[in-house]
């Protein structure tokens, strides 16, 4: 279990209770995944030879070998069979000449991350990159089998680029420093792809130049991939970045991205992760992060995108800097069958979550879920609308909230917004807690359900007044002053959905004066939402 947070049952766990149903069309509950499991690359041949390269090396008498190296990356390339690796030796290597294409089933390996460093020549032409890994055949299933480790490459604020990987299968980046590009460091597409514990400094151009997309990797039409380990420090533009379709199957994961910005750059703009097309068993977990997160099913038709299972958000720290990041929302959401659950979000002064209900070629949002995150210092829990097109089957509970505005639901003249249920929630420190905008006739099967408000002045606000559908005893119990209650620690606790017992040591929130719990804790593989539970 990641982490024990509270979990709210909201006044009393009597059996008598009335059953509240969180929506059927999404009632699978995804398993986290274990980092260690996660494959995506298929095993590599045995290289068949070692091309050395070496500054100190001789193209015209040279011979590849340890003892005597070639002078040039792409001289060695040109000598290069099927499943050869060119092997960098410790120095500095001047690449020169455009687009240096690297061939199918050819890996560049160097000696030594820290002292093999490739920088680029007088002679580069700055608006393309320095490698070109293209599938040149257009078969997918036969170009790639590649890797690159071990080496740092230097744009020195003039090359565009690092690497273009285009159309190919099985490509690993390992262990690599891209710093100082104009535009980006890696431009992928392809299948089976990984990039792992490389270090990201400067390697994106200026967000909203007119000229460059900005982010440090850059992706497009890419099935079954994953972004890990790896630390982004970016002071002009963005992270990871996709504008184009077809993002499947990703596993985006234990990443440092940090966005500082400089006095080129426009503050509150650049995204750590931006995704405009993704869908179908993609999780992003993990992940520490400073700025934004924007996350769309953007281009084909609505039956184009599977109704569930396209994203999985979860146990992200996404912390704002003050004065570069914290004027924006958290998580930019315009998708459908989504699961966001376990994140940590604090100091975003506009919102943690907005959903804009829209998700291009006027696709609607449905079958999305925000359970057990904790928020803090933002400006709203969650924005719903007022952008876009319809909103369907959104289920928010159990979710941890302090000094972060309420649930703010603003439908676009003309929209209908339905099947929204909002259970357990814990809110404190805000005015007001759940606001419904628009007209009361935008919005069906709405359900409050044993929420607790602490220090919020007025439990629901706006023009809208929609009719309430009320699960249990009421929508949600307010509490003027926290000291009435004691969070306690307690060493057994018998898990509601299961009736087993908990090995972890939950706190609950307990009424001091009767004792009784008003919090109940998650445990075991169901999700528990106390008096609500199904």
């Amino acid at each position: 279990m990641y982490k024990i947070f509270l979990f709210f049952a909201a006044m009393l766990v009597s059996a008598s209770c009335a059953t509240a149903q969180v929506n059927s069309a999404t009632s699978a509950y995804p398993a986290p995944l274990s980092a260690d499991t996660v494959k995506v690359l298929k095993p590599f041949p045995s290289h068949a030879r070692l091309l050395y390269v070496s500054p100190q090396g001789n193209d015209a008498q040279g011979k590849g070998s340890a003892s005597n190296p070639y002078a040039t990356i792409a001289y060695a390339l040109g000598k290069a069979q099927r499943n050869d690796v060119i092997h960098l030796m410790r120095g500095t290597h001047v690449v020169n000449g455009t687009e240096i294409q690297i061939p199918s089933h050819v890996s560049i390996e160097g000696e030594n991350r820290d002292s093999t460093i490739l920088i680029p020549g007088k002679n580069i032409n700055k608006n393309a990159p320095f490698f070109e890994a293209k599938g040149i055949n257009g078969n997918l299933e036969k170009e790639g089998f590649q890797y690159y480790k071990n080496f740092t490459v230097d744009g020195q604020e003039y090359a565009s680029a690092a690497f273009r990987a285009w159309a190919r299968k099985n490509i690993l980046f390992e262990n690599i420093v891209f710093k100082k590009f104009t535009n980006n460091a890696i431009d992928i597409s392809g299948k089976n792809i990984e990039v792992k514990k490389c270090l990201f400094q400067q390697a994106s151009g200026l967000e909203n130049d007119g000229k460059n997309f900005s982010g440090v990797l850059r992706m497009m039409n890419i099935d079954t991939f994953a972004i890990h380990d790896n630390t982004i420090e970016e002071n002009t533009g963005g992270g990871i970045k996709s504008v184009s379709s077809g993002i499947l199957n990703g596993r985006i994961y234990r990443n440092n991205i940090k966005i500082t910005g400089n006095s080129q750059s426009t503050r509150n703009s650049s995204a750590s992760i931006e995704i405009w097309d993704i869908r179908k068993n993609t999780h992003i977990f993990e992940n520490t992060l400073n700025a934004w997160v924007s996350l769309i099913n953007q281009w084909g038709d609505d039956t184009s995108v599977p109704e569930r299972n396209n994203l999985f958000f979860y146990r992200n720290t996404m912390t704002a800097t003050p004065g570069v990041t914290d004027k924006m929302s958290a998580v930019e959401i315009g998708l459908k069958g989504a699961d966001f659950f376990e994140n940590t979000i604090d100091g975003f002064r506009d919102r943690a979550f907005w959903m804009e209900g829209w998700g291009g070629e006027k696709k609607g949002v449905r079958n999305v879920r925000f359970y057990r995150n904790v928020l803090k210092n933002c400006g709203e829990i969650l924005t719903i609308g007022p952008h876009g097109n319809s909103i369907d089957a959104i289920d928010i509970f159990n979710n941890t909230s302090k000094a972060c505005g309420g649930i703010n639901i603003s439908p676009k003249r003309g929209n209908t917004y339905k099947n929204i249920n909002i259970l357990n929630n814990l809110i404190q420190d805000v005015p007001g807690a759940f606001a419904f905008w628009g007209e009361k006739a935008q919005y069906a099967n709405i359900t409050l359900a044993s929420n607790l408000l602490i220090n919020v002045k007025k439990g629901i606000i706006g023009t809208a007044k929609p009719d309430i559908i009320v699960r249990g005893q009421q929508s949600f119990k307010m509490v003027t002053q926290l000291n009435g209650l004691k969070v306690l620690a307690a060493k057994r606790v018998v898990c509601r959905t299961s009736g087993k017992t908990s090995t972890q040591l939950p706190k609950m929130l307990i009424d001091k004066g009767t004792k009784t719990p008003i919090a109940i804790p998650f445990c075991g593989a169901a999700i528990d939402i106390g008096a609500e539970e199904r």
